[in-house]
């Protein structure tokens, strides 16, 4: 069996699929290096338990010592703070590449306008990344 590519996951547990009944709109604004994908996409409609998802492309800020360390980040919704409850995911291979920041609500979101939001070092000093997208009353797959 072939080795994985670098930008592979090959966690366990696997990464998550796409969130059962979000629009596959297209990310309505540019995304920096540092990231790969946010989930849902901005400006995209979901059900009331999407899944949110930052899919990084880690640079030296963010793994010291070649592993991803997971306080650099801190991920919010709506201004809360929710990254002590976010799942890391992530490759096996050193140094590692990518990391997948996973969200899953607890509970229905309200229907509306919801914005997400990650800070993470990059090698200008810390950004933030911000994006929007709308639950609205669509069953979830």
């Amino acid at each position: 069996m072939a080795a994985p590519a670098d930008d592979e996951p090959v966690s366990s547990p696997p990464v998550p699929p796409a969130t059962p009944g979000a629009s596959p709109a297209p990310q309505a604004q540019q995304l920096p290096p540092e990231i790969a994908a946010v989930q849902p996409g901005a400006g995209s409609r979901v059900c009331r338990l999407p899944q949110i998802r930052v899919d990084l492309r880690l640079t030296d800020p963010m793994r010291p010592g070649g592993a991803f360390d997971p306080s650099t980040v801190s991920v919010r919704l709506d201004g809360r703070i929710i990254t002590p409850e976010v799942r890391v995911l992530g490759t096996l291979i050193y140094p590692q590449a990518r990391a997948y920041l996973v969200y899953k609500p607890s509970a229905p979101l309200p229907l509306g306008r919801h914005r997400a939001e990650i800070t993470y070092p990059s090698v200008e000093g810390r950004r933030t990344f911000r994006w929007s997208f709308v639950v609205a009353d669509i069953p979830c797959q």
